[in-house]
């Protein structure tokens, strides 16, 4: 009878501990599948804005951004990845401050046409960012800033105002524009550059 009763408790045990261990293994596989979040702002996604769906997403997610236009002002603060349509027809077309503000490393960004006034293309505060295939142009202040930072990365894309300060590891390919200012610049890599008009630039504090 005690040993019936030893077993049986064992066995509730062992079932319990394994039911545990079950559900751990799917709430953590759960929580690390990347998700694609769908912004359309007309309306038929998940999301009509894009920090709608930024403010949704965990890291390693997909934000993928529909033909349209959409506001500005985007605090971007988990690593994702935002990916608009077509480069032309995406638009961020109105902010107080900027069109994109990047907070955390490993954000990338592609296939966007910014276009504002009295604002800020792209701000970047965080390293291992991306750019690619974005037009930053008309915007009232730098199309693009980013200070003391490192691993920044341009590739197919055209800014009015290029200016970077104090970073390590730039890489910009394929890059149009009319003004280009790099200060404190430790390293880096440029390929394919073209200016648009004659202005002067800086880089490293030299005028060039």
């Amino acid at each position: 009878m005690y040993m019936a009763k030893l077993l049986r408790l064992t066995f509730n045990l062992l079932y319990f501990l394994f039911i545990l261990i079950v559900a751990l293994a799917l709430f953590f596989c759960l929580k690390g599948e990347a998700k694609t979040l769908y912004v359309d702002d007309d309306g038929g996604a998940n999301f009509t804005t894009i920090q709608e769906a930024v403010d949704s997403a965990k890291d390693g997610d997909v934000i993928f951004v529909k033909n349209g236009s959409y506001p500005g002002d985007v605090v971007v603060h988990t690593s994702v990845n935002i990916i608009g349509e077509t480069s032309e027809n995406v638009r961020v077309l109105s902010a107080e401050k900027y069109g994109f503000k990047i907070e955390v490393e490993g954000v990338r960004i592609r296939n966007f046409t910014i276009e504002l006034l009295n604002s800020t293309g792209i701000v970047v505060e965080a390293d291992n960012t991306s750019l690619t295939n974005v037009t930053v142009r008309d915007c009232g202040k730098d199309s693009l800033f980013s200070e003391n930072t490192s691993g920044l990365m341009l590739k197919d894309s055209f800014l009015n105002t290029l200016r970077v300060r104090n970073c390590d590891n730039i890489s910009v390919q394929d890059l149009s524009f009319n003004h280009l200012f790099l200060e404190e610049v430790k390293s880096g890599k440029f390929n394919r550059l073209l200016l648009n008009k004659d202005e002067k630039g800086k880089r490293g504090g030299e005028e060039k």
